[in-house]
């Protein structure tokens, strides 16, 4: 935020967060006055270099959680109107990984994908896991529950009606969560 004032005319402002050892960081809007139509916050993951989101506007955004240990977020506005400006909070998580670990090996594929993600690991049958299809602010789209009983090491979503753009995919189990980021083209 500018305080009391609002925002300067013509401004760049670029902000790096890299918490030590983070998995993914999460951000959460306090307060967002930003006009609408040339003034923006974009949001970008710096290790893959892809924007996760450009926002403007003066509605509150959703949390937004990203799966990397590096978040740049850049604030752009334009020499006619001006807002408050925003605040926003973050957290990190730390995802411990032991050597041993029965998600390690998680793959997914096609990516970027259009109709059909299929999520594979070869231990998938041998525990019960949650397997999740989320959105960038942690939203469960859709959920495979995988149990002792299932052989499956390989299951799919059906992902052809969502919009294009960045979504996740998280294997958890009692322990321990895998999460990997994928391409709705």
């Amino acid at each position: 935020g500018s305080g009391t004032y609002n925002y300067n005319d013509n401004s760049m402002c670029r902000w790096r967060i890299e918490p030590e050892g983070a998995t993914s960081v999460t951000l959460n809007f306090v307060s967002f006055d930003v006009e609408e139509t040339n003034d923006y916050v974009q949001i970008t993951d710096h290790v893959t270099n892809t924007t996760i989101a450009k926002l403007s506007g003066n509605e509150l955004p959703a949390s937004i959680t990203i799966p990397t240990s590096k978040v740049q977020i850049r604030f752009f506005s334009n020499g006619i109107v001006t807002g408050e400006g925003w605040v926003l909070n973050y957290t990190s998580s730390t995802t411990a990984v032991s050597e041993n670990s029965v998600l390690f090996d998680l793959s997914i594929w096609p990516n970027p994908v259009s109709n059909n993600l299929v999520v594979r690991s070869s231990n998938l049958s041998k525990s019960n896991y949650n397997i999740e299809l989320m959105n960038l602010s942690g939203q469960v789209l859709d959920k495979i529950q995988v149990g002792d009983a299932s052989a499956a090491n390989e299951v799919s979503f059906d992902v052809s009606t969502l919009p294009q753009g960045i979504y996740l995919i998280r294997v958890s189990d009692n322990e321990s969560s895998t999460v990997r980021k994928f391409i709705k083209k």
